[in-house]
């Protein structure tokens, strides 16, 4: 019988173990999941979209970015950079016939109206223009259909796969299409050309007088977000406003990271908040690594004419950055640049210096070196980087030589009077034994 109690005992303390190990492993698998967590997704209007940050190659969000769709106005930011590497700005053009009969967003264009390629590279970026896009294609290509094989050709040196374009300025066809992937691709790309840069930056601009109408000022469509006191100064952006969806493609530069959005189908009226949401996201998505922490020790520094002429030198500060795809921590290199002319007096904190984090030659970031002591003028050998304390221990050899020598020489001369003395007494001692020896002799005799 109690044998039997205690089986049920150990029965119930075996599953009570049991039970105890599978919660614990419950816990540890939660743990893990909760640490590889994905970023959490934000509510945003835009049915398609990726955001890319540049400098460490992560790729902060994205939703549906492979999804098919067609670029519209977006075309435009292609055409411009072809234009912007084939045709001079100052170049005047003539409206052709085609272009004048473009239906659409236009500037209105005459045929016969004669306006400078920058005029119409403006028209069509800053106001969407389906005019002055095909104005722009056949001055540069002799006609569009040329000029879409090139477009065709830049997307694809410039890595878009599954993107097409059967027009200079967005028509909506099926043969029009690509997606955000592809639309990232190309956006980094035409930026390398200042003008598309420019004509994506600023708000307002001034088409000089044609030979039919007088001069005239054209905005921006993405002036609110140029003005935006988040985004001002740091965007370069392309809008496309249809009729119920807007598509965006920007770059925007924040602490040292570039970010590049692209976005498609976002609502009109939720447009700007789709991007500022965005963007907030991004900033706190991409985080630092500390490499540098204040205080470190940065070496020593030569200081001419101080009391000290060597003081070690430290970080003023941390420095975190942002580590290139690929890059890791001890993949940095640090160059440690200290001024070679500092010259007595110099206070605690003063500058003495950087210290660079680079990555193959690639400065990420750097911080000032700073001396944490008060160093005032040193004596005469101190302009020769001989400090004070080196130059009082010199002159206490100095005066141990001085007096060892005097010693040496006092001792020489007192074992030489010794000497001579001890002689002296060993004389008089000899010739009074001399005398007594005769003394002695005398006596005998007698």
């Amino acid at each position: 019988m109690v044998k039997k109690q205690n089986n049920k005992i150990i029965s119930i303390i075996i599953l009570l173990v049991v039970m105890l190990t599978i919660s614990s492993f419950d816990s540890f698998f939660d743990k893990d999941v909760i640490a590889v967590e994905k970023k959490k997704d934000i509510d945003v209007s835009a049915e398609s979209v990726i955001l890319y940050e540049d400098t460490t190659g992560e790729i902060v969000f994205e939703k549906n970015a492979e999804d098919k769709v067609n670029p519209y106005s977006l075309s435009k930011i292609l055409s411009a950079y072809i234009v912007s590497k084939k045709a001079k700005l100052d170049d005047k053009v003539e409206v052709p016939k085609e272009a004048a009969k473009i239906l659409g967003t236009n500037m209105y264009l005459r045929q016969g109206e004669k306006l400078t390629v920058k005029d119409l590279l403006y028209g069509m970026m800053l106001t969407n223009a389906n005019d002055a896009a095909v104005t722009l294609a056949i001055h540069t290509a002799k006609n569009e259909e040329d000029f879409v094989k090139l477009m065709n050709k830049e997307a694809k040196e410039m890595g878009a796969k599954n993107t097409s374009f059967a027009n200079s300025y967005g028509e909506n066809t099926e043969e029009s299409y690509t997606d955000a992937k592809d639309m990232l691709k190309i956006l980094q790309g035409v930026l390398k050309e200042d003008t598309v840069k420019k004509t994506m930056s600023d708000k307002i601009y001034n088409i000089s007088a044609s030979n039919i109408r007088g001069s005239r000022k054209i905005f921006n469509e993405a002036t609110m977000l140029l003005e935006n006191e988040k985004l001002k100064d740091n965007i370069d952006i392309k809008l496309s406003v249809g009729k119920e969806k807007s598509n965006a493609v920007a770059r925007i530069k924040y602490d040292n990271l570039t970010f590049y959005l692209v976005a498609f189908n976002m609502d009109n009226k939720e447009k700007e908040t789709d991007i500022i949401k965005l963007f907030e996201y991004a900033k706190g998505s991409v985080k630092k690594e500390n490499v540098i922490k204040a205080n470190d020790e940065m070496g020593k520094v030569w200081i001419k004419g101080g009391a000290s002429t060597r003081a070690l030198t430290y970080a003023k500060e941390d420095l975190a950055i942002y580590l290139p795809k690929g890059v890791k921590v001890e993949d940095l290199d640090r160059d440690i640049k200290l001024k070679e002319d500092l010259t007595a007096p110099i206070k605690n904190g003063d500058v003495v210096g950087e210290v660079e984090v680079k990555v193959e030659g690639k400065v990420l970031g750097k911080v000032p070196v700073i001396i944490k002591e008060d160093i005032g003028k040193g004596w005469i050998p101190s302009y020769i980087y001989i400090s004070n304390k080196v130059t009082t221990i010199i002159i206490l050899l100095i005066i141990l030589i001085i007096i060892w020598q005097v010693w040496k020489k006092r001792r020489k001369a007192n074992m030489h009077k010794h000497r001579i003395r001890r002689n002296s007494k060993f004389k008089s001692r000899s010739s009074r034994n001399r005398r007594n020896r005769k003394n002695v002799d005398s006596y005998r005799y007698y």
